[in-house]
């Protein structure tokens, strides 16, 4: 099923009230479609049954339930245009998860940009990272990064620092939330 580390990643993701997320080949989890996250989960080199891509799928959409509510999840997500333009489950599924993006940018705890390919090489090009905060001060961020080889956590705080900063260049390089919806809903 689920490996222990994110297993571990998620139970922290209901902890948190922020993730900063930079993904530069696909639509972050918490913002994906039920149909994009199939496509997704079924197009993984690590085969898997329909039963057991339907469980994925249900806890993927189980997570984004804590996007709603009086204490909400904040959302700071960073995405390459590429992930626009890959064509994950085919047009439909495609225009559909788009619109939900669109949706999702209007949201106030949900902040989405994306890195025009124009901005040529930025401080993500080695991969797709997620940044956990919390409210209480005794608990520091910590960084997920999903691998091929596996998941990994980051808590030392120099790292995380480090992850921190590229965070803020990515966003330098994106263009703003404003400016994503334009190009989300001129698509």
């Amino acid at each position: 099923m689920l490996s222990e580390a994110a297993t571990t990643f998620f139970g922290l993701e209901t902890e948190a009230v922020k993730v900063l997320v930079f993904e530069p080949l696909a639509v972050p989890g918490l913002l994906q479609t039920e149909a994009y996250a199939g496509a997704i989960i079924a197009g993984s080199p690590v085969k898997v049954s329909d039963e057991e891509i339907a469980t994925r799928v249900k806890i993927r959409m189980r997570r984004q339930e804590a996007l709603h509510g009086s204490s909400a999840l904040e959302v700071v997500a960073v995405i390459d245009e590429a992930v626009l333009h890959r064509m994950v489950g085919g047009p439909e599924v495609m225009r559909a998860q788009i619109e939900h993006l669109s949706e999702l940018a209007g949201r106030p705890n949900i902040a989405i940009q994306v890195i025009p390919f124009g901005s040529g090489a930025h401080a993500g090009m080695s991969g797709s990272f997620n940044i956990v905060q919390f409210s209480e001060p005794n608990d520091p961020d910590a960084v997920f990064v999903d691998l091929v080889a596996g998941q990994m956590f980051i808590e030392e705080p120099t790292e995380v620092r480090r992850y921190h900063a590229a965070f803020l260049h990515l966003v330098g390089s994106a263009v703003s939330p404003v400016n994503t919806l334009d190009v989300l809903t001129n698509r």
